[in-house]
């Protein structure tokens, strides 16, 4: 094999790899089935949130993470930054319920999208553990 032919694999290889390794984010177990690290991204946000943080002071006056009736803030807080931990889980879990991707609308933009899924998975199972199967089983009853 000649040099200009393992400089292309060895170019190509490791360019297939980022680009597979990022078009499929779920290989990185990042769907956080158990929700800890989900439930420690909101913890620490509440945490080191500013006085004025309106959603964090919703939030804590609602009685904290586990309160009833705050899955909207939550998500909202969640994925409000596209490079945040929330966010990451919720495009890997959104992108890796094959139900939900197949029979619900989507827009455009993305973000809505995922905030969409964090919605609608939270009223319908447990907003910090994920089943990638339970939108499925509560719409197909």
């Amino acid at each position: 094999m000649t040099t200009k032919g393992l400089s292309v694999i060895f170019f190509t290889l490791p360019v297939l790899l980022l680009v597979v390794g990022l078009g499929n984010p779920a290989w990185s177990d990042e769907t956080d089935p158990s929700g800890s690290a989900l439930r420690d991204y909101v913890e620490s946000y509440l945490d080191t949130a500013p006085q004025n943080d309106g959603l964090a002071n919703k939030i804590q006056a609602a009685g904290g993470i586990n309160a009833w009736g705050i899955n909207e803030w939550l998500c909202s807080l969640e994925v409000a930054t596209t490079l945040s931990t929330g966010y990451k889980i919720w495009d890997a879990r959104m992108r890796s319920d094959a139900y939900y991707m197949a029979h619900f609308t989507k827009s455009q933009f993305i973000p809505l999208n995922i905030t969409n899924y964090c919605i609608i998975y939270s009223n319908t199972c447990d907003h910090w553990t994920w089943d990638q199967t339970c939108i499925q089983k509560k719409y197909e009853k």
